[in-house]
């Protein structure tokens, strides 16, 4: 059974993460480091990665996750299903905001 608590909680840092990134001003710096800060999103394929919630939350939710298992956080054998089910809440809340 997976540890809903957990899935929410990685969720809701993998919306931060991605939202730092993607929109705040303190993560510029990465969209400048990939030559995405200013585009529309269709106009190059990092430009749409690094906007879409559901993409590059994924991979956030997947590697906040992935940490968490490693420093023992999360009880071992279910932490894909937890990663999926953060990846869902912080498209989720993307979507909402």
């Amino acid at each position: 059974m997976i540890d809903l608590a957990a899935a929410v909680l990685i969720g809701a840092a993998s919306y931060r993460t991605w939202r730092v990134v993607a929109v705040d001003r303190w993560g510029q710096w990465v969209r400048r480091l990939i030559r995405v800060e200013g585009k529309d999103p269709d106009a190059s394929l990092w430009a749409y990665f690094i906007s879409c919630a559901w993409c590059l939350g994924s991979i956030v939710a997947f590697a906040i996750t992935t940490v968490a298992a490693v420093a023992g956080v999360l009880p071992p054998g279910h932490s894909w299903l937890v990663a999926l089910a953060a990846a869902t809440v912080t498209g989720l809340i993307a979507d909402r905001s």
